[in-house]
């Protein structure tokens, strides 16, 4: 189980970042950051991107020789149907998650897909357990994990009604560019479920991120397959 690296570009932005398949019942999910395919959607808290001139291609490498794998139309301007799906919350808000159907996929994501059942059921934290997040910072093009823990609750505080969405996790790591990468939850150097999505860095303090439970990349995939 592998996280991919991720390109996608428009007629003004290339954005680049990590995402990660999951498999539920034969089908496929690409996850990752919405703001990696829309760089300027976290300017604004989270608003759904505008449509206009709002086509993208995003491309999933290969994590060592870069091979392009897949390729799809996220935003359709005339029929104005997405592509990918969101977390919807009030005011045409949505959570910096982005959640793409893989129609055809290749044996290599095929492989790497992580099951639908690592996703976890709640938004409770555990400060014992142990984390690692893994991706592609954009500093280099090499394949990156750092460990890491949930940050301690006079942090989580500060998120107040973000709270029940993010969470806070610290790294001895500089966490930098890591956007869209798994949280995996980690016992004796084995994965037991994925607690998350990494969303971003701390502007002033570089070893604390953000991140979004994965219960809500549940939810979005139990709908899609509704």
């Amino acid at each position: 189980m592998i996280p991919f690296k991720i390109v996608s570009t428009n007629d003004t932005d290339t954005s680049r970042g990590t995402g990660f398949v999951i498999k539920k019942e034969n089908k496929f999910y690409l996850v990752t950051a919405k703001h990696v395919f829309y760089p300027s959607s976290t300017q604004n808290g989270y608003t759904l991107p505008d449509y206009h001139n709002s086509l993208s291609v995003v491309t999933i490498l290969k994590h060592d020789n870069l091979l392009p794998l897949q390729k799809e139309l996220l935003v359709d301007h005339k029929t104005e149907t997405f592509l990918y799906n969101v977390f919807v919350l009030k005011n045409n808000q949505a959570l910096d998650i982005a959640v793409l159907k893989i129609n055809s996929p290749t044996n290599e994501i095929k492989q790497n897909a992580i099951p639908f059942s690592y996703l976890e059921d709640t938004i409770a934290i555990n400060y014992d357990d142990s984390l690692r997040t893994e991706g592609y910072p954009t500093r280099n093009s090499n394949f990156y994990s750092a460990n890491c823990s949930f940050a301690k609750k006079n942090y989580q505080d500060i998120l107040d009604k973000d709270s029940q969405y993010y969470f806070i996790l610290n790294s001895e790591e500089d966490l930098n560019g890591l956007s869209g990468g798994p949280i995996f939850n980690i016992s004796d150097n084995i994965t037991k479920s994925i607690t998350g999505i990494f969303v971003g860095q701390n502007r002033t303090y570089k070893k604390l991120g953000y991140a979004i439970f994965s219960f809500y990349i549940k939810r979005i995939i139990e709908t899609l397959n509704d």
